[in-house]
C-alpha cells in the first residue's frame, strides 16, 4: 500500500512537471526517483526470473495444466524483451544511461527530445516510431491473449500501453499518449520517461507471473 501511494504520486509529481521549470533542486528530486525506479526494476526481476524458471520446471513436469499458460507467457514476453531491449539501446544511444548529477545545464537541455523522439516539426522521428509501435504490439498480443476474467491486466494494459489513447492532464485537456508521457522535454525527463515505461513493463510481468505462479 505504502508503495502504491509513493508511486501515485511520484506519478502526480512527474506529470506535473514542465521542461521549462527545472530548478536544481528538482533534478536532484528526479535524479533520485530514477535511482528508486532502478532498484524496483531490479527487485523485480529476481523475482520474475525465480518464477520463470519455476514454470518451466512445473510445465514440463505437467503439460496438461501448465503448458497452455507458458505458451501465453512466452508470446508475452518475446514483445516485453524486445521493447526493453529498445528502451536500452535508446538510452545508450542518447549517453543518458549514466548521467552526471552535478551537470545541471545538460540535464536540462531540450534539444536531446528532437534528436531521439521528435522531429523538429514535433512530430514523431523515425526512433519514437519504433518505440511507439513496439509499446502498440505489446498492447495488441496482451489484448490477444488476455481472457475476459484477467480484469486487472486488460486494465493495466489500457492504462500503459495504448498509445492510440488520450490521457487527461491536470487541466482536464485530452493530450495524446506520447506528447502526455513525454510532456517534460529535458533530458531528465526523457531518461525519466524511458526508466518509468522499463518499470511498466515488469511491473506487468511481475503480477502476471505472481497471477501463475503462487
Amino acid at each position: 500500500m505504502k508503495n502504491t501511494l509513493t508511486l501515485i504520486l511520484f506519478m502526480f509529481f512527474l506529470n506535473s512537471c514542465s521542461n521549462n521549470n527545472h530548478t536544481k533542486e528538482n533534478v536532484v528530486v528526479i535524479s533520485k526517483k530514477i535511482a528508486n525506479l532502478r532498484k524496483t526494476k531490479e527487485n523485480y526481476r529476481k523475482v520474475i526470473k525465480e518464477k520463470s524458471e519455476t514454470l518451466n520446471r512445473i510445465s514440463s513436469e505437467q503439460p496438461e495444466k501448465y503448458g497452455e499458460l507458458k505458451h501465453k507467457y512466452e508470446q508475452i514476453k518475446v514483445q516485453l524483451t524486445d521493447l526493453n531491449l529498445l528502451i536500452e539501446t535508446l538510452k545508450n544511444e542518447s549517453k543518458i544511461n549514466n548521467f552526471d548529477i552535478s551537470n545541471y545545464e545538460e540535464l536540462i537541455d531540450l534539444s536531446l527530445y528532437s534528436k531521439l523522439l521528435f522531429n523538429n516539426s514535433e512530430k514523431l522521428s523515425k526512433k519514437g516510431i519504433n518505440l511507439k509501435n513496439k509499446i502498440n504490439s505489446l498492447y495488441i498480443i496482451n489484448k490477444e491473449i488476455l481472457n475476459k476474467n484477467q480484469r486487472e491486466f486488460k486494465s493495466y494494459n489500457e492504462r500503459k500501453f495504448n498509445v492510440n489513447s488520450s490521457l487527461v492532464d491536470e487541466n482536464g485537456k485530452n493530450i495524446k499518449y506520447i506528447n502526455f508521457k513525454l510532456n517534460d522535454k529535458s533530458v531528465i525527463g526523457v531518461l525519466l520517461y524511458l526508466e518509468q515505461l522499463q518499470l511498466e513493463l515488469e511491473t506487468f510481468e511481475y503480477k502476471y507471473m505472481n497471477s501463475i505462479i503462487q
